[in-house]
């Protein structure tokens, strides 16, 4: 059966992973009339493997490619507008500092381009530029005594806004599930193998399908052979504990976003958090390719110590920016994983010579804002009907090593979280990520 003879009432299709792209296609399939659509996860949703699991994501619209400047603003439409995701969408305004560093300066130019490519787009921002530390803290009430250092440049974009990740899953999940889709979770719904036409669960049990979906995050290299292409990369991330008074005081602070320093978001109205992501290094879980002993790869461990290190780096950003939080308990620091591609591109194609099998990874920690629309993608790519524009930019593909560009990941620390018991006092947390 070809994906031009798929027929709605009768196809199986079987997505593994309900994560932000699961959930997306998940929902576009109901939405297309397929009638036999099956979603598998280890956990029910939002899984704490998802790196979407948890309050923040930045809706951000600016991109320097313009196929994904026009993809964002397409998904900010419905974020704006749409019933089922404008509950989940907050404006909040966002800080951006530029690179300090000559090694990082092509962000600059990065930031410069993306901006430009939204008022192409019609879409206006109201974006503030701020040249010393002494303009952001009279501009804004949570930075008023920052030790940020001069000189700087930053871009305070008023109208920027963040997505209440995990109970926006959790909505497309139930909207999904209303309109016929069917779940599987615990040992049923965890894949261990995808095979041409059939997926194993960790139970025993076989599901055969016409079409299998792969949206697996992270853990994709660990179900299907993705050579070189796409491979798994850590996050560490923590958290900063604040008081009742001090979430009232702060609540209505802006994102703060640097590429060199890391970025936080506004606190969590349910725990009065500020959730951190750490920009000074990444993590990886250096195994051999289960499909090609010959090759080492990365493959999430959900289960792992935190680096002393992340606390350490937690401190000195929010001396930086929020001094008054600076000493502040710091809590729950761990990894949160996503697939990386070497250009950060998605990869929405066939697997190599598979009828059956859709590969949909690579998200490269910036895929959650089209969580209402990248679906219409996907299921376009399953069914033969894919502009040839998105076709070609996420066609499957190997690295051109010698034109290789990629972001300022390139110049961050790697470690491997085999060696990170080695660095950390304590017991293990829980894999919230």
């Amino acid at each position: 059966m070809t994906s031009e003879e798929l027929d709605p009432e009768t196809a199986s299709i079987i997505v593994v992973g309900c994560g932000v792209f699961g959930l997306s296609t998940i929902l576009e399939l109901t939405k297309k009339g397929y009638k036999n659509v099956i979603g598998l996860d280890v956990n029910p949703v939002p899984s704490p493997r998802s790196a979407a699991t948890d309050y923040n994501k930045m809706l951000r619209t600016e991109y320097a490619n313009l196929m994904y400047a026009r993809l964002s603003v397409e998904a900010l439409e419905s974020w704006e507008k749409d019933p089922l995701y404008q509950p989940f969408y907050k404006k909040c305004g966002r800080l951006v500092l530029s690179p300090y560093t000559e090694a990082n300066k092509a962000r600059i130019i990065y930031d410069k381009i993306g901006a430009e490519n939204v008022k192409k787009l019609g879409v206006n921002q109201r974006i503030i530029e701020l040249r010393s530390s002494e303009e952001i803290a009279k501009l804004i009430p949570a930075f008023k005594h920052n030790n940020l250092p001069n000189p700087l440049i930053a871009r305070y974009n008023i109208d920027s806004a963040l997505g209440v990740s995990g109970e926006s899953l959790v909505a497309v999940y139930r909207e999904s599930a209303r309109r016929g889709a069917k779940f599987v979770f615990g040992e049923g719904g965890h894949v261990v193998k995808v095979e041409e036409g059939k997926v194993t669960a960790k139970n025993g049990h076989v599901y055969h399908a016409d079409k299998i979906i792969v949206t697996s995050g992270a853990n994709t290299p660990a179900l299907v052979n993705l050579e070189d292409i796409v491979t798994a990369i850590g996050h560490f991330v923590s958290h900063v504990q604040l008081t009742n008074e001090e979430y009232e005081k702060y609540k209505d602070m802006p994102i703060f976003f640097s590429s060199e320093f890391g970025y936080f978001f506004p606190p969590d109205p349910k725990d009065h958090v500020i959730k951190i992501g750490h920009a000074f290094a990444d993590a990886r879980n250096s195994v051999k390719n289960p499909f090609n002993r010959d090759q080492i790869t990365s493959i999430p461990e959900y289960v792992h110590d935190a680096p002393t290190i992340v606390k350490d780096a937690t401190k000195r950003l929010m001396n930086l920016a929020m001094p008054d939080l600076a000493n502040n308990p710091v809590v729950n620091c761990t990894i949160a994983w996503t697939s990386l591609s070497y250009d950060e591109s998605f990869v929405i194609d066939y697997a190599p010579r598979s009828k059956s099998i859709v590969l949909c990874t690579g998200d490269s920690a910036h895929g959650y804002k089209f969580l209402p629309n990248i679906g219409k993608y996907i299921v376009q790519r399953l069914d033969g009907t894919l502009d040839q524009e998105h076709a070609i930019a996420w066609r499957y593909r190997h690295p051109v090593w010698g034109t290789r560009a990629v972001s300022e990941r390139t110049q961050r620390d790697v470690y491997d979280v085999k060696n990170l018991r080695r660095w950390i006092k304590g017991t293990k947390l829980s894999p919230k990520i």
